[in-house]
């Protein structure tokens, strides 16, 4: 059995992930595998946090990923992984929309946001306002 996205999805040329952490981490992985045969469809992933301790254990992470950007370890491993180019970002929402708006709106079409504050998800607000993302 063939397994096909549906259309609706395929009509975005980047997915962007904000927060690799605890949902975003597995979440990305998931993405990885619902994009295998669509390498027109790109996947960045981002992230500004570093791997602590207390992540280990209950995040997608191992021991020799302390101290590291969350969305470059998951970018690179997952890259790997499904012989794909993942894109990271290890700058936050708000100084990412400062730096490179235009370029930023133009490529990206979905936007999922896997962010564990109340702060972060205002940031994406603002982020993707008053553009035509799916959010």
């Amino acid at each position: 059995m063939e397994y096909k996205l549906a259309n609706t999805l395929t009509q975005f040329e980047t997915i962007a992930l904000v927060g690799c952490g605890g949902t975003g981490g597995f979440l990305a992985e998931g993405l990885c595998r619902l994009l295998l045969g669509y390498p027109q469809l790109h996947l960045l992933l981002i992230d500004g946090d570093q791997v602590e301790e207390s992540n280990l254990g209950r995040q997608n992470f191992y021991p020799e990923d302390l101290g590291h950007f969350k969305s470059q370890v998951l970018a690179e491993r997952l890259a790997r992984k499904y012989q794909r180019p993942i894109a990271y970002s290890i700058s936050d929402l708000e100084e990412r929309d400062r730096r490179d708006r235009r370029n930023w709106e133009a490529g990206c079409g979905l936007v999922v946001g896997c962010v564990d504050n109340a702060p972060a998800r205002a940031a994406i607000a603002q982020a993707v306002s008053p553009s035509q993302w799916w959010v």
